[in-house]
């Protein structure tokens, strides 16, 4: 019977653990902005009940397997269980991911675990316990949700998210977190209503090849217009396809077309090979701005 207890206690430990990251995954979506989506508050709800069944499951399986630890399984139940009824009563705000860790902390004493001792490439969630960043994440984190709320294009967002590394979001949240502080702001709404830190969003997403190349300059081009209007005009120009007379002078001149890099991505997202892609960008007069934007400048047309 003791065997069997031990093993089902381990059982319990591994679930707890696990639903209590998973619930901070969820909490980690909140913003000062609003109160956390429908949808991941019932998935807060339900990791923290399982935590709660576990919790009072170990309990039982303690008196033979860890008589020491029973009091301690008892306390954590209780506590996660007033948690529960708390969240149902009053909601979300931008605390409730501290209390989840707090219980978290209390739980991995007993647990043997310390996941503190993460340190492989910055993963997600241990990230997010480094308090000097975790603005800068949230931030990241609302970009990454709602897009085009902020004027973002979901393509790009797709292909950012999807090869993005730990590593390199850690990277971004530190720059991000820089400029944060040195414009004192101090909540998720507030960064996103600052332009300057929109532009600083904006550029670390694009900091790959071409396409940071192509957004800076177009970014310089409308250098002299409103945050909200430049942002639309180099929108404007990255997608536009061009039209046959422009692309037929182009050629006649020499020019060796490529494909807008954005055009790109977004047939590659769709399962494209990258040469078909870029095949069918220049067909559909989608070449790349920069090309375009140098031609004109040479006939004084810019």
């Amino acid at each position: 019977m003791g065997e069997k207890d031990k093993e089902f206690i381990e059982w319990n430990k591994l679930n707890i653990m696990a639903n209590l990251l998973q619930a901070e995954d969820h909490l980690a979506l909140i913003t000062s902005r609003e109160s956390l989506p429908s949808e991941h508050g019932a998935c807060v709800i339900k990791h923290l009940s399982n935590v709660y069944g576990e919790l009072m499951e170990a309990s039982k399986h303690c008196n033979i397997a860890e008589p020491n630890n029973c009091d301690v399984y008892k306390t954590i139940a209780k506590e996660v269980g007033k948690l529960v009824l708390k969240f149902k009563r009053e909601g979300f705000n931008d605390k409730s991911v501290h209390e989840v860790r707090k219980i978290r902390k209390e739980f991995e004493q007993v647990a043997g675990v310390d996941t503190n001792k993460c340190g492989l490439g910055g993963c997600q969630l241990n990230s997010f316990n480094k308090e000097d960043k975790l603005l800068a994440y949230f931030v990241i984190a609302e970009v990454l949700e709602n897009p085009e709320l902020y004027g973002f294009d979901k393509t790009i967002i797709h292909d950012f998210k999807k090869r993005v590394s730990d590593k390199q979001l850690d990277e971004m949240a530190n720059e991000l977190q820089k400029d944060l502080d040195k414009n004192g702001i101090t909540s998720v709404d507030e960064a996103l209503k600052d332009p300057i830190i929109k532009a600083e969003i904006y550029d670390l997403m694009y900091k790959d090849g071409n396409i940071k190349d192509l957004v800076g300059v177009l970014w310089a081009k409308y250098r002299h217009l409103p945050f909200s209007e430049r942002l639309e005009k180099v929108w404007e120009d990255i997608h536009r396809p061009y039209d046959a007379s422009t692309i037929e002078e182009m050629i006649r001149e020499g020019i060796k077309l490529k494909p807008n890099p954005i055009c790109v991505i977004a047939k590659e997202v769709k399962g494209k090979d990258k040469k078909e892609a870029s095949e069918q960008c220049i067909m559909e007069g989608k070449v790349n701005p920069l090309q375009v934007y140098w031609f004109k400048r040479k006939h004084g047309e810019e």
